[in-house]
């Protein structure tokens, strides 16, 4: 009994230690062409590249070609076919075909070649890695990225970041090392407007100039052999005037920089009644006269606002003023006078209403261009179209000195006819021309431009006055 109990002891001592022989050395496959076992460290997936693994894509691959799955030698690139081999690995051996080479896969990968090493576990209390399914996703900056995670979406993609814009300085604009500069008195660039008949300074400023010279010159066409930078005063000037400072440098180039000076003018403007005329009036009627100047010492109005006509000096620059009673069309000149003497003027015309809408008066005596002769009666005649006045009013005026009274004779003044009374014997009073000469005009001036005329009055007013019949008056030797 003792015997057996000792030999299968024995027994079972062999068979143990045949059991712990098998673990440790195992059975190797003669005819793996792999070349032995593969083990692949770190996981692999779709689009990597040796030069990021270490080489394991094309350990992976080698595993492939021999597993029979794919059929193209190592690349190092994990491209779609290495992927699909990966996948058809995978569904040999249990694994869903995700084309991911996780730890599941890498496991089976080294049982096949390395001889069964158990069951890939997970750490006590870390739920088990999910395969998930190894599509690409194409970022924005051109990479790519997998599913991952205890839900399989898809990797954050990098953030991109762009520099932020650096402003475009302009280049500096280098200083020229030869220029020339000329202004007016003050700095003024020009143009510039300076009073009729007044002079200017200017000044320049030059870099790098050997000489320069200045056109025009005073009295001169040029102003020769000036200095880089210096001044000079022009002249009175009475029109526009450009200069032109011109400098030269040591190698005879030139440049040259302008100033245009405009000349301001007086101005004024005339108006009659607020017009700028012509304008109609009654016979008879006086107007207002307006002006206004700019640039002016002062001004003269020809002919004057007084009977005798005389040309009105020293009047204001800028005035309001009434004229005498008109009987002949005028014009009437502002002449304004500017601080150097220059002079500008204007004018507006007064025309007189001679022709009466009510009735019409003619004179039929004297005929036009009578003379008549100092202290001698001649008779004055005229008709009416209608005898509708109360009375008549008969005026001798003067076309020269634009001046016009009731008719007088040698014995007393006119006042008024009658109105059915269409003649009148005129004394002419030898006083004639000198009371239209004012002192002023000659006899030859007026004695040839007198006009007789008649207006017809009703209720206190005219309503209607006569053609004018000019006359002249002997100038013998009483004169």
């Amino acid at each position: 009994m003792k015997k057996i109990f000792i030999a299968l002891i024995a027994f079972v001592g062999l068979l143990t230690g045949s059991f712990a022989t098998a673990q440790t050395i195992g059975d190797v496959d003669t005819q793996n062409t792999t070349g032995g076992c593969v083990s692949i460290p770190t996981d692999l997936r779709y689009r990597s590249r040796d030069a990021t693994t270490d080489g394991q894509i094309s350990v992976l691959q080698d595993f492939l070609q021999a597993q029979g799955i794919l059929n193209s030698e190592p690349t190092g690139y994990f491209g779609l076919l290495t992927f699909q081999a990966v996948k058809s690995f995978q569904q040999r051996n249990g694994l869903s075909p995700t084309g991911f080479v996780g730890p599941l896969t890498r496991g089976k990968i080294k049982a096949a070649t390395c001889g069964d090493v158990g069951t890939i576990q997970a750490p006590v209390g870390t739920p088990m890695p999910i395969a998930c399914a190894q599509d690409a996703k194409l970022c924005p900056d051109g990479s790519y990225v997998f599913r991952a995670g205890p839900r399989c979406g898809f990797a954050q993609c990098p953030i991109q970041t762009f520099p932020t814009p650096q402003p475009v300085l302009p280049a500096p604009t280098p200083t020229p090392s030869f220029w020339v500069d000329i202004q007016a008195n003050g700095g003024k660039n020009g143009p510039i407007t300076i009073p009729y008949g007044t002079a200017e300074m200017l000044i320049w400023t030059s870099r790098g100039a050997s000489y320069c010279y200045l056109t025009p010159g005073n009295n001169t066409d040029m102003e020769k052999g000036l200095s880089g930078n210096g001044a000079f005063n022009t002249s009175n000037l009475f029109t526009d005037t450009t200069y032109t400072i011109t400098c030269a440098n040591s190698a005879g180039v030139t440049i040259s920089d302008s100033i245009l000076i405009k000349i301001s003018h007086p101005t004024v403007n005339l108006k009659v009644n607020d017009s700028e005329g012509p304008i109609t009036i009654p016979s008879g009627t006086a107007v207002t006269l307006t002006w206004a100047s700019t640039g002016a010492t002062n001004c003269s109005l020809k002919p004057g606002r007084y009977e005798n006509g005389m040309t009105e000096t020293n009047l204001p620059i800028i005035s309001t003023a009434n004229t005498s009673n008109i009987f002949v069309d005028t014009t009437y000149t502002i002449g304004c006078t500017g601080y150097a003497g220059d002079v500008v003027s204007d004018s507006a015309t007064v025309m007189v209403d001679r022709i009466p809408q009510a009735a019409r008066i003619s004179i039929t005596a004297p005929q036009q261009n009578t003379m008549v002769t100092p202290g001698i009666s001649t008779m004055i005649r005229w008709t009416v179209d209608e005898n509708q006045f109360d009375k008549y009013q008969i005026v001798v005026g003067n076309y020269v000195t634009n001046t016009e009274r009731p008719l007088y004779d040698r014995v007393s003044s006119v006042d008024t006819i009658p109105s059915y009374q269409k003649y009148f014997p005129w004394n002419v009073p030898s006083t004639l021309l000198d009371d239209f000469r004012n002192g002023y005009y000659s006899y030859d001036q007026i004695k040839d431009k007198f006009y007789l005329q008649i207006k017809g009055i009703k209720n206190g007013t005219q309503i209607a006055v006569s053609n004018q019949a000019a006359f002249s008056v002997f100038y013998g030797n009483n004169y």
